[in-house]
């Protein structure tokens, strides 16, 4: 008897925790993909987030890195996985050296903070271009124009 409760209560666990749209009212199964963990806070967020992205597609201003940027951003990337793996083995060791851990750790914060401030520069850099070349082309039509 003790068996088929124990049973019944896993089935009827396993379905409710299957279909978590019952959990948020939602019982047609639409398959919209919301599950008991979303509410209408976390949806208004991902609406703003998005709205905002394509306030940014509209300006017009697209950053791609160009191929010498992108080698040294790859090299930078290499950098951060091979002291990433350094840490791994430090980890495994079967004494850890915890100054070394805490080293590598640093390095790799470092490392991370150049990246990024890297990544900064090009975007700005390129902005920067981007609107010198908008205003060439304001001050080009409005000269054609006259």
């Amino acid at each position: 008897m003790k068996k088929m409760l124990m049973v019944g209560l896993l089935v009827l666990s396993a379905s409710v925790f299957a279909n978590g749209n019952m959990m948020n009212g939602n019982n047609n199964n639409s398959g919209n993909g919301k599950g008991w963990h979303h509410n209408s806070n976390c949806d208004a967020m991902m609406q703003n987030n998005n709205h905002r992205r394509n306030n940014n597609k509209k300006s017009g201003f697209k950053f791609k890195l160009n191929a010498e940027q992108r080698k040294e951003i790859d090299k930078i990337k290499i950098q951060i996985d091979e002291k990433k793996l350094e840490l791994k083995k430090l980890m495994t060791e079967d004494s850890i050296n915890w100054d070394k851990v805490g080293k590598v750790n640093q390095d790799i914060s470092t490392v991370t903070a150049n990246l990024k401030t890297k990544m900064m520069k090009y975007k700005y850099d390129a902005r920067q271009e981007y609107l010198k070349a908008l205003e060439a082309a304001k001050t080009t039509t409005t000269t054609n124009n006259n």
